[in-house]
């Protein structure tokens, strides 16, 4: 993918994303099993309702899917039942299969079995124990730097 950033104006440096929040049936299960899979560690919210992954400049964040309905109002939970929500989460990793392998132990269901991409990277797709869905794209090395 090319992103090209397209916003420079003064709006731009008084707003920054806080964080993404997946609503969860149940916060402790979902950040047990993204520490299980991924080994991301979580900081739980003084009344566990919500779980923040504690990976360095990430905000992700799992929230009880009761948790603020005056706020947001209900919400459809992802599900298997259904398409997964229009989004998905971009994991890096040095070993796609193995990392997809270890995911399906732990009971992620594939979408797609580890396949090059257009520019020649090995991606793989999958759905989180929620139903939410993950891609797992292969690191790509630094370049080698060159001596004159």
């Amino acid at each position: 993918m090319i992103f090209i950033r397209y916003m420079t104006d003064s709006i731009q440096q008084a707003n920054k994303l806080n964080c993404l929040t997946i609503h969860v049936p149940n916060v402790w299960q979902t950040a047990e099993w993204y520490r299980l899979v991924f080994g991301f560690p979580a900081i739980f919210s003084a009344d566990a309702t919500a779980a923040r992954l504690d990976v360095p400049d990430q905000r992700l964040v799992f929230a009880a899917h009761d948790a603020q309905t005056d706020t947001f109002g209900s919400r459809r939970l992802n599900s298997f039942l259904t398409d997964p929500a229009a989004f998905h989460l971009d994991i890096a990793t040095a070993d796609v299969q193995q990392l997809f392998d270890h995911a399906l132990t732990h009971g992620a269901v594939p979408v797609l079995d580890p396949t090059p991409d257009a520019h020649g990277r090995l991606v793989a797709s999958l759905r989180d124990l929620n139903g939410v869905l993950i891609q797992l794209s292969q690191l790509l090395p630094l370049p080698q730097e060159t001596s004159n």
